[in-house]
């Protein structure tokens, strides 16, 4: 089998490499991103032999600098599979940049997919595509959850949540147009391991905040509804590989267990938690987010106490999946990790000193005061807001299998999203508006 990982350099996307490199049917797989990997992860061309090194990336692994935004995407051509990890976190304060990878970039390569008729196509989703669901604990101490079936409409507050509940509808789209293509989406939890600790403090703490904290500082805020899954990097990989691999289709919940609560945490790093209400944790976090303090908006906030917690029995069931790391060794080793600016040799995952240090806090400097703060797309002197993603509209050419054309006027569809979890929030938009016409023509055969 020929496998294309697209955004193989970062978290998921290096433990899924691992994953598939182990696959004796597997034979060839390439990784592609924007930037490439140092050595060892860059090695030579892959070798006729099936076989495979477990201690690094290389090897097997042709590597391409491809970036979804703009390049022409005929990579995929020849595929058995394509998987795509490309997803961009940062600049925050910019949600239109991310939107040029996470929306208008995952358009380009369901297109792609589509000209080249690959059979399959594995995407990452996530818990936080759901809508606000639930989180109780039943008469027998077990926590509720929700299957698949739960709508993957997103909470409203969180830019991360809103694009990626877009590319689901966009998916439901592309599934109807190609009913031919094999379609998974993995909707998995929050995802630690060692090499991504240094990567995970640049994303959410920011160059402010402590690599190591004394016992005495070790505090963990303890609201309500705060409780959610993390699984690590090398579990999720494994299930990449199974439906990249494996004739199944459809969403599949990924998560390990137990349930992470305020209390657990504080257990595995010998701290202690202090109850705060939601709503100030937010206010708390929004805050320092416009002042520029730390990378984390409000609406991460909102996600964590809003998102429900997964049943995982479709994926034990029917992909054959279950996690082999717990959640609670999942933390120690990222807080273990943190401490030691633990990462890897690519550019996400680089190292405390490493280069992605450097070219972060470079990029943050130089855009700090040069650019203007909009809200999600609105004006900031007026008050105006912007709206949420309308994926119907960002998908309506993929759907149709058609090359989007270029408008006078492009028309603009408004998507109501759901309520905050936490209440009204002034600052969080209710709606945000895409327009067709940003980004790069569809057509992979046509260089960008």
């Amino acid at each position: 089998m020929r496998i294309v990982v697209v955004g193989a350099t970062g978290n998921i996307g290096t433990a899924t490499v691992r994953a598939l490199a182990q696959d004796p049917q597997v034979t060839s797989i390439v990784g592609i991103a924007r930037r490439l990997p140092a050595p060892p992860l860059a090695s030579a061309p892959p070798p006729a032999s099936s076989t495979s090194s477990t201690d690094e990336l290389g090897g097997r692994v042709e590597w391409q600098a491809v970036d979804i935004e703009h390049d022409p995407l005929d990579v995929v051509a020849g595929a058995d599979a394509v998987i795509n990890l490309a997803w961009k976190l940062q600049p925050p304060h910019r949600v239109p940049e991310m939107d040029a990878t996470n929306i208008i970039g995952a358009r380009r390569l369901l297109a792609a997919v589509a000209l080249h008729g690959v059979p399959a196509l594995v995407c990452a989703s996530s818990v936080g595509a759901y809508a606000p669901g639930p989180k109780f604990r039943h008469a027998d101490g077990t926590w509720h959850v929700v299957d698949e079936t739960w709508p993957a409409t997103g909470v409203a507050s969180s830019t991360y949540s809103t694009q990626k509940a877009a590319v689901e509808d966009m998916l439901d789209q592309f599934e109807q147009a190609h009913p031919a293509t094999r379609v998974v989406r993995l909707r998995t939890s929050l995802v630690f391991q060692r090499d991504a600790a240094s990567e995970i403090h640049r994303l959410f703490l920011g160059r402010l905040a402590p690599w190591h904290l004394p016992r005495f500082l070790r505090w963990i805020p303890a609201p309500e509804r705060l409780v959610f899954q993390v699984t690590h990097a090398d579990d999720i990989g494994a299930a990449y590989r199974l439906a990249a691999t494996q004739d199944v289709c459809g969403p599949f919940n990924i998560a390990a267990e137990p349930v992470v609560t305020p209390q657990l945490i504080a257990e595995v790093v010998d701290g202690r938690t202090i109850r705060i209400p939601a709503a100030v944790l937010r206010w708390a976090a929004q805050a320092t987010f416009r002042l520029r303090l730390q990378p984390t908006e409000g609406g991460w906030i909102d996600m964590a106490v809003g998102a429900p917690l997964m049943a995982t029995t479709r994926a034990r069931d029917v992909l054959g999946w279950t996690a082999t790391i717990s959640a609670a060794t999942c933390i120690r080793e990222l807080v273990d990790g943190i401490g030691r600016g633990a990462g890897t040799a690519t550019a996400p995952l680089a190292p405390r000193t490493g280069p992605a240090d450097v070219e972060e806090h470079a990029h943050d400097e130089r855009s700090r005061w040069s650019t203007p703060r909009p809200r999600r797309g609105g004006n900031p002197m007026s008050g105006e807001r912007a709206t949420s993603e309308p994926s119907s509209m960002a998908a309506a050419d993929v759907a149709n299998g058609e090359q989007p054309q270029p408008r006078a006027e492009p028309p603009r569809t408004e998507h109501p999203t759901p309520p905050s979890p936490t209440g009204d929030d002034p600052d969080a938009p209710g709606l945000y508006v895409l327009d067709p016409e940003r980004g790069d023509p569809v057509e992979p055969n046509e260089p960008a």
